[in-house]
């Protein structure tokens, strides 16, 4: 498709093209950055070259619309109806849980807040800044990121079963539900290319296979 044809459908109150870097198509669809996308009916292009990041940089806006990456951690969207889940964690509760989640993931994440973007993904990790995962890989690939900080925002969904067992859990068995919940982190960073070494994540999900094995 073309951005003319993209503006052609968008819808009368848009006010922003939305794209997502990824590999490939699968890559992309198989991640948790379009669900609140599609729970809205918007649009988002697939962009799939490296070259893509720079364009969509440089270009800034086409038509009077702002090119807004689907992965960046500041989007405001419109509500949409959330879906009604049996024992799903309510504002007290949320809060809690992201309290309790900010005391365990500490300076690795900036903020661990319930995400209104989510649908069927427990979490996902954000990053704030401009530069995409796509972006950072190739200046991984390069040697070229060494110091570039990443501050990681952390969105969980509260209706997912996960973060309602992980609430319950982090009562009853606390140093379980720390593994479990260090596990949804480094799952959503690799979810978002943002994964710099995934050794400690190995041996934590041994750890948590060996735990369930033996119940």
């Amino acid at each position: 498709t073309s951005l003319t044809d993209y503006v052609s459908r968008m819808k009368e109150e848009q006010k922003e093209i939305y794209y997502i870097l990824g590999q490939n198509r699968e890559s992309i669809e198989s991640g948790p950055y379009l669900e609140g996308f599609k729970a809205r009916g918007l649009e988002v292009l697939f962009l799939y070259e490296p070259i893509d990041e720079y364009v969509m940089g440089n270009l800034g806006k086409f038509d009077d619309k702002q090119l807004t990456s689907a992965d960046q951690g500041d989007i405001k969207l419109d509500d949409a109806p959330k879906p009604e889940i049996e024992g799903a964690l309510d504002e007290k509760q949320s809060e809690g849980l992201c309290e309790w989640l900010k005391g365990i993931l500490d300076t690795k994440v900036k903020e661990v807040k319930i995400s209104e973007r989510l649908v069927d993904s427990p979490a996902m990790a954000l990053s704030p800044d401009a530069m995409s995962s796509q972006m950072r890989r190739m200046m991984r690939s390069m040697g070229q990121d060494a110091n570039l900080p990443v501050e990681v925002l952390f969105e969980v969904n509260p209706r997912h079963p996960l973060m309602i067992n992980l609430n319950t859990q982090r009562e009853a068995n606390a140093d379980l539900a720390k593994l479990i919940a260090l596990q949804t982190f480094d799952n959503s960073m690799v979810a978002a290319g943002l994964m710099e070494d995934p050794k400690e994540m190995i041996s934590r999900m041994y750890e948590i296979l060996e735990q369930a094995a033996t119940k």
